[in-house]
């Protein structure tokens, strides 16, 4: 049932950044995203299927278009929030409209990390474990209309700490 009130999400968003100072708050938020999707959306409807043996053995590009796809099919259709992939050469863009986090909301910068966390986690899940920059572009809170997310096709470079360990 489709009856969960956008108002709700804004508020608990909202509420993220006006109790904790702006930057706290935006990590917060990112970490809720993530585990979102960690702890819920992986095995959920048609994200189910990228993790099984035919899919892992793709391009990590290719399974990243796949399980971002397989989101914006859930966002679609089971919620009231209308999402979509787009891509171009460099970037996927992944947009949603309405968007639940900056419904009814207004703000001087883009506010819906949870977005950002849950798509960082999505693509890290689906590519096997690679980080890719993912940022939000347009924002309904900020100018209305749609939310717009970019991530870069490209993984983050992992550094090499004179120990020769990877960090990143």
């Amino acid at each position: 049932d489709k009856a969960f009130a956008f108002s709700a999400v804004a508020a608990l968003n909202q509420a993220l950044d006006s109790y904790y100072e702006p930057r706290i708050g935006r990590g917060m938020a990112l970490r809720v995203g993530r585990a979102w999707f960690y702890q819920g959306m992986k095995g959920f409807g048609a994200l189910g299927g990228i993790d099984t043996p035919a899919v892992v053995k793709l391009d990590p590009t290719v399974r990243c278009r796949l399980a971002l796809g397989a989101l914006a099919h859930i966002f679609t259709h089971f919620s009231d929030q209308t999402a979509w992939l787009d891509e171009s050469e460099r970037v996927f863009r992944f947009v949603v409209d309405p968007c639940a986090m900056a419904w009814g909301v207004r703000a001087e910068r883009p506010m819906c990390q949870m977005v950002v966390g849950l798509l960082q986690e999505c693509v890290r899940w689906a590519s096997g474990g690679l980080d890719y920059a993912v940022r939000e572009t347009h924002c309904r809170a900020v100018e209305g209309g749609a939310c717009i997310f970019v991530v870069n096709k490209q993984p983050v470079p992992v550094a090499i700490t004179t120990t020769g360990a990877a960090s990143g």
